[in-house]
């Protein structure tokens, strides 16, 4: 949905995908993200670390 602007902000495809279902779930475990983002469970803690890092997450 937002995908195209987080990524011309800054995020790789996965932080945009993870970072998307992030607020579309609210409070969720890695697993969950994993399947609403389509982004393998590796790769969304990958993802997590370098979001957090951005001031994106905690």
């Amino acid at each position: 949905m937002y995908e195209e602007t987080l990524m011309q902000i800054g995020l790789s495809l996965n932080e945009a995908r993870v970072y998307e279902s992030m607020l579309q779930l609210g409070e969720a475990n890695v697993q969950t993200i994993a399947i609403k983002s389509k982004v393998h469970r590796r790769n969304v803690y990958d993802s997590l670390n370098k979001l957090i890092e951005k001031g994106l997450a905690s």
